[in-house]
């Protein structure tokens, strides 16, 4: 049996697998790829100064109509489940213990240069009290409320992993800001592209397990080794170029906050 792994996520939405369900089928994969639940390969923002959003930020209202929700809420966390791994923790989570699943945004903010908003999923109880069960994959807070907004669409096939993108409010017009969101959704744009040809590739299939693409027919072997090839040195490519204007963002952000910071103790 050969075996093949190629770099195509980001850790920190994949940290832990998932305990298997008892009875659940397994399979021997002849190739296996990282797959991202938002398909971002780095969390490059998150090098950046960050925290949960506050509800009355300015551009909260924007963001929220963009999201198409009905208003941004604080959902305690009680963490018990792995981080990176929202959808299928709920999945279980609603199976042992009754209740549904909410879809929805998790809001972030890095000051003075953007909000974000990261695709997610939290848990109602049969009471409708709403919690985040899920690891912090972003802030890395285990204790707090994520601010949150439903989405409207409460129905994805979870097969495989949805190719939702973050969807960013700058704070400010500024070019370096404008031209990592340009980066970013690039890089999304390419990488659904390969999770879309990896749908049609015989014996692929996503394992939310570990978080990693497999394919367990000989002959599905060929053809996801020529998507790796056609598709992972443009993505490498784009990760770089995004990754290259974090130091800019700092500075940017750096710059702000003491620029704020001067304004609070001015006298007068």
């Amino acid at each position: 049996m050969s075996s093949f792994m190629a770099v195509w996520s980001c850790p920190p939405l994949h940290p832990d697998a998932r305990a298997p369900i008892a009875g659940e089928r397994s399979r021997t994969p002849l190739r296996s790829i990282p797959s991202p639940g938002g398909l971002t390969s780095r969390c490059s923002e998150m090098e950046l100064e960050h925290c949960d959003s506050p509800v009355q930020h300015p551009c909260m209202p924007s963001l929220v109509a963009r999201l198409g929700g009905d208003g941004p809420c604080r959902v305690p966390r009680r963490p018990g489940s792995p981080a990176g791994c929202c959808y299928w923790n709920v999945a279980d989570h609603v199976a042992a213990n009754g209740g549904s699943r909410v879809f929805g945004w998790m809001l972030i903010e890095v000051p003075e240069v953007f909000l974000f908003a990261w695709h997610h999923a939290v848990w109602r109880s049969s009471d409708g009290e709403l919690l985040d069960i899920s690891g912090h994959p972003i802030t890395g807070q285990a204790n707090g409320t994520t601010t949150f907004v439903a989405d409207p669409c409460q129905d994805y096939d979870l097969s495989w992993p949805p190719a939702m993108p973050q969807v960013y409010e700058p704070s400010i017009a500024h070019p370096t800001i404008a031209e990592f969101i340009r980066a970013y959704l690039h890089l999304h744009e390419l990488q659904r592209a390969k999770q879309e040809a990896l749908k049609l590739v015989p014996g692929a299939y996503y394992s939310p397990d570990d978080g990693q693409t497999r394919v367990d027919n000989p002959s599905g072997a060929v053809a996801f080794d020529q998507l790796n090839r056609r598709f992972d040195p443009a993505i490498a490519r784009l990760d770089l170029t995004r990754a290259a204007l974090v130091p800019q963002l700092i500075a940017v952000q750096s710059e702000r906050l003491k620029a704020s910071s001067a304004d609070a103790y001015s006298p007068g």
